[in-house]
């Protein structure tokens, strides 16, 4: 079980690992609320990503999710199969698979989104009333730069710390 923090002790240093804690904390919750619904995590990642672009190729989802090219590509077939996803030959090149939601996929990925955002909101109804302003402002802080790390710009300084890592 995790720790209470008081916030009056974290200090630049230990704020780190409290954002680590509470990200590992969140995965927990969302996928016990995920487990409760008999929902796949994966199936889930798989849907919240292409929910949020019109359309995706399975190397560019891969890369996004990090995962091997052959274990999407088994993961994405079996939302193919539940009519989920569709897959279609990529303009101008038949080797690319272009991904993206069918209706269903697209009524399912709400479903979820909203399974999800209803267990944050009950989390965030358990930060004190005083404090849900500034949480919300450093969420959206923490938004932009990870945004910024993860962006297009910041691909080149990704590959550096890999190598650096390794």
């Amino acid at each position: 079980m995790a720790t209470k923090v008081d916030p009056g002790t974290v200090t630049a240093l230990a704020a780190p690992a409290l954002l680590r804690e509470v990200a590992r904390l969140h995965v927990r919750a969302q996928r016990a609320t995920l487990a409760c619904d008999g929902a796949s995590a994966t199936a889930c990642t798989i849907l919240t990503e292409l929910g949020r672009a019109p359309s995706l190729t399975l190397a560019q989802l891969a890369r996004r999710l990090r995962l091997d090219k052959g274990w999407t590509s088994r993961a994405v077939d079996q939302l193919v199969d539940g009519g989920l996803v569709s897959k279609l030959a990529g303009d101008g090149d038949r080797r690319t698979i272009a991904l993206s939601l069918t209706r269903s996929g697209r009524t399912e990925h709400r479903r979820i989104e909203g399974l999800l955002n209803d267990q944050v909101a009950r989390i965030i109804g358990r930060v004190p009333a005083a404090q849900q302003a500034a949480v919300s402002r450093a969420l959206s802080a923490l938004h932009d730069a990870y945004l910024a790390e993860l962006s297009d710009d910041a691909a080149a300084a990704d590959r550096a710390a890999c190598a650096v890592a390794s």
